[in-house]
């Protein structure tokens, strides 16, 4: 079986399968459910939130990251919070915590990390860094924090981090921007020795405007391809504005091509695939 191209959701009736040949054969009767949503690659790619692109700092600000990276190691936790301003906050599990001796005791991580910035402003004497922290592991980083430094320069010009605020990155939810194919779904039905089953597929979402990307590029809207009159929907969709932010907005969307009224650019646009579908007038 071929994977299916589009989001579905399916709900398997697992059947009975008393031995061939028995004359119950004929009377199969529904012993379990369970239900997955099957995602094609090019429908995670539709669905899964797009991340965003990496911004350059200026030298100075710089090396506070690489800094943060080399000296957050066992060992090294006065110099790691020497990185930090003497009043300096920082996120703990019950709150917040201040002053460098806090940040030693909460020092260090024991797997080598990689941080990449993702905003950046500054102004006078005072600056943010948002980013992603990764552990630094083979064969590719792996994502885990979220991570915000607000930093404030010192008389002898040296950035300090004034404070920090993590956030662990959860597991993307099953279904969506994970890809899972019809594939994978029968190798978990074959593994759990289920020779039977139907799938009641609503897939037919993807032949609605949910599937429909605003085209980048000039004036943002969305196009409605399916056959028959339009339907009339919600549609949540993020993108990146002009200073890299990301952004987020619900359209209410009633023709078959309608313009989206967006301040200023837009860049990477992601549909929300839990399109809240209003009516469709009969064709």
């Amino acid at each position: 079986m071929r994977s299916v191209p589009l989001l579905g959701l399916a709900y398997l009736w697992v059947l009975a399968s008393p031995p061939p040949g028995k004359a119950q054969e004929s009377a199969r009767r529904p012993t379990g459910n369970y239900h997955a949503h099957l995602v094609s690659e090019p429908a995670s790619r539709l669905s899964g939130q797009r991340p965003l692109a990496g911004v350059e700092l200026p030298p100075e600000v710089a090396r506070v990251l690489r800094d943060y990276e080399r000296f957050n190691r066992p060992g090294s936790d006065s110099a790691f919070a020497a990185l930090f301003t003497e009043d300096a906050l920082t996120s703990g599990q019950s709150g917040w915590v201040r002053g460098r001796q806090a940040i030693r005791s909460a020092c260090c991580s024991r797997a080598p990390l990689r941080l990449r910035a993702q905003g950046f402003a500054a102004a006078d004497t005072v600056a943010y860094i948002a980013g992603i922290v990764a552990i630094d592991s083979q064969p590719s980083p792996r994502d885990v924090t979220k991570l915000m430094l607000t930093l404030r320069k010192g008389g002898d010009g040296r950035w300090l981090i004034a404070a920090r605020l993590a956030e662990e990155i959860r597991p993307p939810v099953p279904g969506l921007g994970t890809p899972f194919t019809a594939k994978q779904l029968i190798a978990q039905m074959d593994s759990l020795g289920i020779r039977r089953s139907l799938v009641l597929s609503v897939a037919y979402w993807f032949g609605a405007p949910a599937s429909i990307m605003p085209k980048p590029g000039g004036e943002p809207s969305v196009e409605q391809v399916q056959p028959g009159p339009p339907y009339r929907f919600r549609l949540r969709i993020s993108w990146t504005d002009g200073t890299g932010s990301a952004c987020e907005q619900v359209f209410r969307v009633e023709e078959r091509r309608q313009p989206l009224e967006v301040p200023g650019p837009f860049r990477d646009p992601a549909v929300d695939p839990r399109v809240e579908l209003l009516y469709r007038e009969a064709g």
